[in-house]
């Protein structure tokens, strides 16, 4: 295992490695934090022009041009007095035009401000009636449900691309095929009309590709060590994605957030050795990884469930937290949607109880077991079956 101190600088180097010319974008996508979004204030209603403003500059312009008609030829006392009084009326329409439109503007920003204190505070009472559950609208931000929803968007194309390239690849996908997948989805964005930061998902995907594009070197073993630690843009929303959101929102979303996170399971296989996450001093495990990983790349799913439950009826007490996790999730392979769900729900419970930064991350995805491959299992091998 190399050891070595890695900085963000030195990790964003490594990932910013690339002959793409559109990766300059990515590298400025930024997955948006989760929370309630901020109300937008509705911009002002200009008003049409009433009588009173006609009025005043058509005698605002008449002035201008009997004036200058006056220097050419003269005019009388009395009818420059005239004049003058018309210009004072003129100005005084104008200040009294002024003011109303600001009494107007007054009016509408103290009704945005109200309705907003209002939205506010039935958020609140939303959450207070939900404990423990992140507001739809959070969901709807971060999974890029809107975006993402519309056939022939540049979001959903991307997302149906990954997944068709993804759900065909068994094991670790070849760095050519991953950067030819990028380059691919990159060249939408030339797009007339596609808004790169609308959708958090997407550019959140866009970031994990990046990183698997990485040709392998040095600087790059060690920054995909350190790939959550060190590198903010993929950390925060990894965390929000996996502690805060229920995991069966995310499989709904389609979006392939775990077929990508074990592709860089593996990427982090070939550069670090854990092996007190991976518990392979116990002889019982080890059989256990060994006969797992060959049903999970035959995609056996009955298999998978069968040495799943046996393993647990045995050792569950003396494995490894990482193996009884993946154990857990294999023993509800093509059973029914009830048990898959309460299975995701007491996992991602103890998953929370595990992962509480992008070290711990790093050090989860840099174990042996294909805990995230299985997941993604487990939603598959259930999703058309009738409970």
């Amino acid at each position: 295992m190399v050891k070595q101190i890695v900085t963000m600088s030195a990790v964003g180097s490594a990932l910013a490695q690339s002959g793409n010319p559109l990766l300059q974008q990515l590298n400025n996508m930024q997955f948006p934090q989760g929370g309630l979004p901020q109300q937008q204030q509705m911009p002002f209603q200009q008003q049409q022009m009433d009588p009173n403003m006609a009025a005043m500059l058509y005698q605002q312009q008449l002035l201008q041009a009997q004036q200058q008609q006056q220097q050419n030829q003269g005019l009388s006392p009395e009818a420059i007095q005239a004049f003058q009084e018309l210009a004072q009326q003129n100005e005084l329409l104008q200040k009294q035009q002024e003011q109303l439109l600001q009494y107007i503007n007054t009016q509408h920003q103290e009704m945005d401000m109200a309705n907003n204190v209002l939205t506010e505070q039935q958020d609140q009472l939303w959450m207070a009636q939900n404990p423990g559950m992140l507001h739809p609208e959070s969901v709807d931000r971060a999974l890029c449900l809107s975006a993402s929803g519309v056939a022939g968007n540049v979001w959903s194309n991307m997302r149906e691309r990954l997944n068709n390239v993804l759900s065909k690849s068994v094991g670790l996908l070849p760095i050519d095929q991953a950067q030819k997948l990028l380059d691919n989805v990159l060249q939408q964005f030339t797009a007339a009309g596609s808004d790169a930061d609308s959708c958090g998902m997407g550019v959140l995907s866009l970031h994990l590709m990046n990183a698997l594009c990485m040709e392998r070197n040095n600087e790059t073993d060690v920054a995909m060590m350190y790939l959550f630690n060190q590198f903010q843009p993929l950390s925060d929303p990894i965390l929000t994605l996996t502690l805060d959101l229920p995991w069966e929102a995310v499989m709904n979303s389609k979006w392939p957030l775990f077929p990508l996170l074990s592709q860089v399971h593996h990427r982090k296989t070939e550069v670090m050795d854990l092996e007190e996450i991976n518990g392979f001093n116990h002889t019982a495990t080890h059989k256990f990884f060994n006969e797992l990983s060959g049903h999970v790349g035959r995609r056996s799913w009955d298999d998978v469930r069968v040495s799943s439950e046996r393993f647990l009826d045995k050792y569950m007490l003396d494995t490894s937290h990482m193996a009884m996790l993946t154990a857990f999730v294999g023993q509800g392979m093509n059973t029914n949607s009830s048990f898959r769900d309460g299975i995701m729900l007491y996992t991602q419970d103890q998953f929370k109880k595990m992962v509480g930064s992008g070290a711990d991350m790093d050090a989860v995805l840099g174990s042996a077991w294909p805990f995230f491959e299985m997941l993604q299992g487990l939603w598959d091998s259930n999703e058309n079956r009738v409970d």
